[in-house]
C-alpha cells in the first residue's frame, strides 16, 4: 500500500538523517534544546565503535563540533531499551576518551560534551511524567554543579501533548513536528513566523524526494512500521500475561478462603470447573 503522506516521517532513520543534514534545521534544533547561542558547527564522523549494522532502532544521527571544541551527540531511539541510560553514558564517554592526548604535557583539560537523546517512548521511572529530563554532574551534599563538561537532555516525544497553536517556544514546535509531521497536510500557520519552519515545510515534502531518495525512504518507513508492530505485539502480549497472572492470583486467593472455610480440594476444583 502506497504511503499518501504529504511530509516524510521524521522519526524514521532516513527522515531524521535527511532533515538534519541541513545545517539551518540542525542549528535551530540545537539552540532550541541547549540554548548555547550556537552560530555555527561542523558535522563530524558519527560512527560508533562496535555497533551492529542491523541495529536500526537506534539512530546515532548527528555528531558535531562547535568552534570551542565542544561536541554534541544527537540520537533518536525508537524503541524502549533496558540499558538505554547506560548506552547514553557510553556514547558521551567515547567523546571524552577521544580527547586524550599522548605525551606528558596533557593536563586533562576537557571540552564539554552534550548529548541530546530523542526517545519515541517513555521510560517508566520516578520522572516519567516529564517531557524533558536534564542530566548533569552535581555534588550530592551541596547540590551545586560538580562539572559543566557533561550535559545530557532526554526528550520523550510521545509526551508532547500540546496542540500546534499552544506551541510558543521553538523547542515545543520541533517536538510537535517530530511527533506529528507525517500526519500533517501543511505546516502550522502559527509556526511560519520562524523561517526555519518554512524551510522545513519545503524540504520535508515526500514529493520533493528524488526517485532514489523515495526508495530509501520507503524502505526506512517499512522498517519503522515493522518495529512499531513488533513493539505493539510485545505490549499486547505483556498485557495478556498480566491479565492471566491476575486471574491466577485471584483464583489462589479464593482457593485459600475456601480452604479456610473447610472446603475440600475436590469441591474447590468442581467449583472452578464451572467457570
Amino acid at each position: 500500500m502506497a504511503d499518501s503522506s504529504v511530509f516524510i516521517n521524521p522519526l524514521t532513520d532516513f527522515g531524521f538523517k535527511y532533515l538534519f543534514q541541513h545545517k539551518e534545521l540542525m542549528l535551530s534544533f540545537l539552540n532550541a534544546v541547549l540554548k548555547l547561542g550556537i552560530v555555527d558547527f561542523t558535522y563530524i564522523d558519527k560512527e560508533k565503535v562496535g555497533e551492529s549494522p542491523r541495529d536500526r532502532t537506534s539512530i546515532y544521527d548527528v555528531h558535531c563540533e562547535l568552534a570551542d571544541g565542544s561536541k554534541i551527540i544527537v540520537e533518536m531511539q525508537n524503541s524502549s531499551q533496558i540499558n538505554f541510560k547506560d548506552r547514553a553514558l557510553f556514547y558521551i564517554s567515547q567523546d571524552f576518551v577521544a580527547q586524550s592526548q599522548k605525551g606528558n604535557d596533557w593536563d586533562y583539560n576537557l571540552t564539554p560534551v552534550y548529548g541530546i537523546f530523542l526517545m519515541n517512548f517513555d521510560w517508566k521511572d520516578e520522572a516519567s511524567e516529564h517531557l524533558r529530563e536534564d542530566v548533569a554532574l552535581y555534588n550530592k551534599q551541596t547540590l551545586r554543579q560538580f562539572s559543566d563538561k557533561l550535559s545530557m537532555v532526554f526528550l520523550k516525544v510521545p509526551l508532547m501533548t500540546k496542540e500546534a497553536d499552544e506551541c510558543k517556544e521553538t523547542l515545543d514546535r520541533w517536538l510537535y513536528i517530530l511527533k506529528n509531521m507525517d500526519k500533517m497536510e501543511s505546516m502550522p500557520a502559527s509556526f511560519m513566523s520562524e523561517p526555519v519552519f518554512k524551510t522545513l515545510g519545503r524540504l520535508a515534502q515526500v514529493a520533493a524526494l528524488s526517485p532514489e531518495q523515495k526508495r530509501a525512504y520507503d524502505r526506512s518507513l517499512k522498517a519503522y512500521r515493522d518495529n512499531n508492530a513488533i513493539a505493539q505485539a510485545k505490549l499486547a502480549e505483556g498485557r495478556a500475561e498480566g491479565r492471566a497472572e491476575g486471574r491466577a492470583e485471584e483464583r489462589a486467593r479464593i482457593t485459600n478462603r475456601l480452604r479456610a472455610k473447610g472446603w475440600s480440594e475436590e469441591e474447590i476444583a468442581d467449583l472452578f470447573s464451572k467457570y
